[in-house]
């Protein structure tokens, strides 16, 4: 530990001690760690101690077992505990996402319009990978057009949520995305993706289809949508009809009829079934106290202080 007398000196009596029998640990659980990685753990776990956290971590580290250190390991190689914490959280999330979709699509008495479109309008990616990200946001002008067609809503709405519609037997809402010109330049909308949420039992037909197709010419009208611009309407039941079991294309409007089952078993395949693997994993349930007992804590934050502060180039996320 010579290497870090320097850190180790700036340290508690109490907090050096602590140090070294974790280190005597280590050796003894790890024998293959080489002299350049022990003083790498040396050095972080003097900076930890200087941390808020540190004595916690410390805490959580000494109950892993060698294979969790040896792992932990690994992971800090190729990326940063913030990287990992954001990854985890994301996956935390979608996964969350799912499982609350699963347990209220199905069900006739669920509020579609407060409890569904919500969970749907946070999780575009459940619709395609080109709709996972923020390019994508709600079009509350094109909503009051549609809003208009309608004659008005039938629900009050919540203020925040004037972006979803009401349409018979469901809600609807209307996003959409820029189109740039050769100079990066906004040149209208580039892609417009209608999401129609049905009740659940609901069998689509094919009267919803031809709606939807109502919705998109209204649309294109209404705001000047180029001729070439994408419409994409996504109309989500229970069930879908003999007469509405396949997609529709109208030039550049494409009708997608979508059982919600199919739709959310399509989202878990593109998640590669992580569920299935993990379904036993705590964090799946209800309790924040267990997620975080699964995830990457936060108390690993001063790794990543150390880890850049090293000199490692690990600024990008890496495979």
């Amino acid at each position: 530990m010579q290497e870090n007398a320097e850190a180790l000196g700036e340290l508690t009596p109490l907090s050096r001690k602590t140090i070294g029998a974790f280190v005597d640990e280590v050796q003894r659980k790890c024998p293959t760690l080489g002299p350049g990685d022990l003083a790498r753990t040396v050095e972080i776990l003097a900076t930890m101690e200087n941390a808020r956290t540190g004595q916690d971590l410390l805490r959580e580290l000494a109950t892993c077992s060698p294979d969790d250190i040896d792992a932990l390991y690994r992971i800090l190689q190729k990326w940063t505990a913030r990287e990992a914490e954001v990854v985890l959280n994301e996956l935390e999330w979608r996964l969350k996402l799912l499982k609350q979709l699963e347990g209220l699509v199905g069900n006739p008495t669920v509020d579609e319009l407060h409890q569904i479109h919500p969970l749907f309008d946070r999780g575009l990616w459940i619709f395609g990978p080109e709709y996972d990200g923020v390019e994508f946001t709600s079009n509350r002008q094109m909503a009051t057009t549609v809003r208009t067609l309608l004659g008005g809503t039938t629900q009050e709405l919540p203020k925040e949520r004037t972006d979803i519609v009401v349409v018979p037997d469901g809600s609807l809402s209307v996003h959409s995305r820029d189109a740039y010109d050769d100079d990066g330049e906004v040149d209208g909308i580039g892609k417009v993706l209608i999401v129609e949420l049905k009740k659940g039992g609901f069998t689509i037909s094919d009267k919803e289809i031809n709606q939807a197709k109502r919705y998109a010419k209204e649309l294109r009208k209404a705001h000047s949508i180029k001729a070439n611009t994408e419409i994409i309407a996504f109309v989500l039941g229970s069930s879908c009809g003999d007469d509405a079991d396949a997609d529709e294309t109208a030039g550049t409007i494409k009708i997608k009829p979508r059982r919600y089952d199919t739709l959310i078993k399509r989202a878990h395949a593109r998640m590669f079934n992580l569920q299935r693997q993990i379904k036993s994993s705590p964090f799946l349930g209800t309790v924040d106290a267990d997620v975080e007992e699964v995830l990457a804590r936060p108390r690993q934050m001063p790794i990543e202080h150390v880890v850049k502060g090293n000199g490692d180039n690990r600024n990008g996320l890496k495979p």
